[in-house]
């Protein structure tokens, strides 16, 4: 026969038991994380006679999408969040890191070496959203200078995607490949010379 201590004392075992278990009943959702970065594709670099140098400010981002989760446009005025789909890393960051890169690509591929003073270049994100299954959209605005001279610049840059955030990441990968190319055609003496900027 089981006593009365005997009774407290499992009781007092199984509240505990259930405290325990409890977190892990909490979240069953993964959370998933990402980058702008593309996978590295293993192509040799483009031979060029010097080395290519360019100075990126630190990336200006809207508040509203400076966060670690995806924030999704829905409709004409609503605003999700994706809690459970984050950055790897704050977006102003990732944006450098991700511009840089494919900035140094763009200015290799076009044969562009180092001038006697590299370009300086801002850049604001004035527009950062997706809608899922619909669209990923950067609109930013630039300014490029070297030497006396300056270029400021503003274009959007969308791109279609399919489902799933795996997509929409893609999608503003191929986003930021067509922002760095624009980037790249303001550096050029002849842009500057000009004032013009490219076309979006």
């Amino acid at each position: 026969m089981r006593t009365r201590g005997g009774n407290a004392r499992a009781g007092r075992l199984a509240a505990a038991l259930a405290v325990l278990l409890l977190p892990l009943g909490c979240r069953s959702v993964p959370v998933h994380f990402y980058s702008l970065l593309p996978p590295a594709s293993g192509e040799p670099a483009v031979p060029i006679s010097a080395a290519v140098r360019f100075v990126l400010e630190p990336v200006e981002v809207p508040a509203e999408v400076d966060r670690s989760e995806l924030v999704l446009r829905r409709g004409t005025s609503e605003v999700l969040l994706a809690e459970d789909e984050q950055w790897s890393a704050p977006l102003p960051a990732q944006l450098w890191q991700a511009v840089s890169v494919e900035l140094e690509r763009a200015l290799r591929s076009a044969g562009t070496a180092a001038g006697p003073e590299p370009p300086r270049i801002r850049l604001q994100i004035e527009r950062f959203e997706a809608q899922l299954g619909g669209y990923a959209l950067i609109r930013a605005q630039w300014w490029v200078s070297a030497g006396t001279q300056e270029l400021v610049c503003d274009a959007p840059f969308v791109q279609p995607v399919a489902s799933g955030y795996a997509a929409l990441v893609a999608g503003y990968q191929r986003a930021v490949v067509m922002l760095a190319d624009a980037i790249a055609a303001s550096t050029r003496p002849a842009a500057l010379a000009a004032g013009r900027c490219p076309q979006s």
